[in-house]
């Protein structure tokens, strides 16, 4: 019989946990820059890959994350203008959403 979740945040960690215990000893790519993530020490594999993903110059989310920023950089430059600064609010909430 399946097991029945009644908490969605418990599920969460409980797949999390899996994957954890699949990816003991074995490596993971980065699919964009072909870096290889193994075993090294306590790191378990899938957490060294996705702080690498906020950094490699190739992976399209790690160039999302710097348009993001250099966008909020930009919204809180003090020479703009109110209506541009919401100008610009606007459009980076709108896109994050």
């Amino acid at each position: 019989m399946a097991k029945v979740f009644h908490d969605k945040d418990d599920h969460i960690a409980e797949l999390e946990q899996w994957i954890r215990d699949l990816q003991t000893n074995v490596y993971v790519n980065c699919v964009y820059c072909g870096y290889r993530y193994g075993r090294d020490g306590d790191e378990i594999p899938a957490d060294a890959l996705r702080r690498h993903v906020t950094k490699c110059n190739k992976h399209p989310m790690a160039l999302l994350i710097n348009e993001v920023q250099d966008a909020i950089r930009m919204i809180d430059e003090p020479r703009l203008k109110g209506s541009m600064r919401q100008k610009l609010h606007d459009a980076v909430t709108s896109a994050l959403e």
